[in-house]
């Protein structure tokens, strides 16, 4: 649309110039305007923000495609601004990468670029990011590292400056080396609709961070604070080490992924159960200190978790499809792992127990909420479950791959849907399994979700709960895997009684010549 949009805005500016000579006329090049017209000058008055989240320019391909986008729009543009995502918020990490940016920004110097709006959404674990942003956008041409050591020896002093330092440098190699090689990354740059930032909606790159880069972050800000010589400085070292607390809770409790073996052991499948115990108590605490940040001005978070359903329960598919596995052929009087589960099943009401109640039931010969979950009634469709197809391919009863019973269901080119079932609730906790199949040799780069739309009893939709997305790269091709979450319904909801919800397992990107397969897709009550 550049030509058509790019000609209207010379008119307004044509227009406005003629009454206001002085006037600038910023606007955002996004979309389908995000090309320079071919056969428009842009008034000089004029002057277009380009969008792009320019970390992912430690990508040498993303790179080269986008500086060759700016060089084309020098053509056509007297003035060139950035739009840029440097988040930031709701990121789970120190998104740091000031080497490559004071490279970007010396590109930028030589190309028209003469100003820059950024979504910062700060998350000030960062430190010196957004400071050094501030003084390289004045000066590109200082030396950035100069920058970054002066700001550390400015919050926490000469002495503990050191271990500031090579806490950052950690992240700056994790985001401009380990993350353009990393799945995550890929998937965004090969989409075949790449929005222009990176997604942060998908926490997936916790699953590349190192434990010992976890350890190695907390010991040099625990140096750090150790080695500050003033209250000022110990007061800022702290608020860092504050501050890391939330990234270390979150990689510590992200889902590990497909790699974990089935235990060999009854050991090992308590060790299991332990280090999803762990998982879980890291994710409460994630949580936890979001809600004590609030009071923090420093600390605060711009962008929520939760606003983006950023919220993880700590055992990944494979885990829970293990202990499922596991508990099924041990005797549950006798067990270790019965009796282990059980007992946190017991504890005190929180994620432990709920998960540990959802691994009892899925293991066990307990009625689900819902009806028909193997889909094991019905011609090529499954009631009472409907299905939602909002764009491209077909959702099929079919009995080519199972978990249990003698039919599926076969999704194949699914753009955005899944099976929709309406079920009766009360006020509680209520867990969800959903089996998953790819073939062997698939590669999807779809997603799997689960979402319940909560219901009036008038059947009006109040609002929606749903889990984190779940990336079927992170499924074994050839074997099946489970997607699970725990959800608190509540009594009431945006002032109106809760009656029933819509369980929904979203299937999102799953292309054309692809086909996965769901089956026994359970929703339990937990706590009745």
């Amino acid at each position: 649309m550049s030509e058509i949009y790019y000609a209207w805005v010379n008119e307004v500016a044509e227009g406005v110039l003629a009454v206001h000579p002085d006037k600038r006329f910023g606007l955002v090049a996004y979309g389908e305007v995000y090309d320079p017209p071919a056969t428009v000058e842009l008034n000089p008055h004029v002057i277009p923000f380009l969008t792009e989240d320019r970390m992912a320019w430690a990508d040498q391909t993303v790179k080269e495609a986008s500086q060759n986008k700016i060089i084309a729009w020098e053509s056509a543009a007297g003035q060139i601004g950035w739009y840029d995502y440097m988040y930031g918020t709701p990121y789970a990490l120190p998104r740091m990468y000031t080497d490559l940016m004071a490279d970007n920004y010396r590109f930028a110097a030589e190309h028209k670029v003469t100003a820059q709006y950024s979504e910062l959404y700060p998350n000030w674990g960062e430190g010196p990011k957004p400071w050094v942003s501030a003084k390289l956008q004045w000066n590109p041409n200082q030396d950035e590292e100069q920058l970054e050591q002066e700001w550390y020896g400015r919050a926490v002093g000469e002495e503990a400056a050191e271990h500031l330092e090579a806490y950052y440098a950690i992240w700056e190699r994790f985001w401009t080396v380990d993350i353009p090689q990393s799945a995550w990354f890929h998937a965004w740059r090969n989409s075949p609709v790449r929005v222009d930032y990176l997604p942060f909606r998908d926490a997936g790159y916790l699953m590349l961070v190192d434990k010992a880069d976890i350890e190695e972050s907390r010991r040099l800000l625990e140096l750090a604070v150790a080695k500050a010589q003033t209250d000022p400085q110990r007061t800022r070292a702290n608020k860092l080490l504050r501050a890391f607390e939330y990234y270390e809770a979150s990689a510590l409790s992200f889902p590990s992924g497909s790699a974990t073996p089935y235990p060999q052991s009854e050991v090992e499948a308590l060790q299991l159960v332990e280090d999803g115990v762990t998982r879980l108590q890291y994710g409460e605490r994630r949580l936890e200190l979001v809600e004590e940040f609030k009071e923090d001005p420093v600390l605060v978070h711009a962008l929520e978790p939760k606003l983006f359903s950023l919220v993880w329960s700590g055992w990944d598919g494979t885990v829970f499809k293990h202990l499922v596995d596991w508990l099924k052929q041990e005797p549950p009087q006798l067990g270790a792992v019965h009796l282990r589960v059980q007992e946190l099943a017991d504890s005190q009401q929180n994620s432990v127990s709920q998960f540990a109640k959802l691994l009892m039931a899925a293991s066990s010969s307990a009625l689900p909420e819902n009806v028909n979950s193997s889909f094991e009634t019905g011609d090529t469709g499954a009631p009472p479950w409907s299905f939602w197809i909002k764009s491209g391919g077909e959702i099929i009863r079919s009995d080519e791959h199972v978990q249990s019973g003698q039919y599926s269901l076969r999704i194949t080119g699914l753009t955005r849907g899944g099976p929709v079932q309406k079920v009766h609730v009360e006020e509680g906790a209520y867990g969800t399994i959903a089996y998953v199949y790819m073939p062997g040799g698939s590669n999807s780069t779809g997603s799997v979700q689960i979402s319940l739309n909560l219901l009036t009893s008038a059947g009006q939709v109040i609002t929606s709960m749903n889990s984190p997305v779940t990336p079927l790269t992170e499924y074994a091709p050839g074997d099946w895997g489970v997607v699970q979450a725990v959800m608190d319904i509540p009594a009431q909801a945006r002032g109106k009684e809760v009656d029933s919800v819509q369980l929904i397992i979203i299937v999102d990107g799953v292309a054309a010549e692809e086909t996965i397969y769901l089956d026994d897709v359970q929703f339990f009550r937990l706590d009745g």
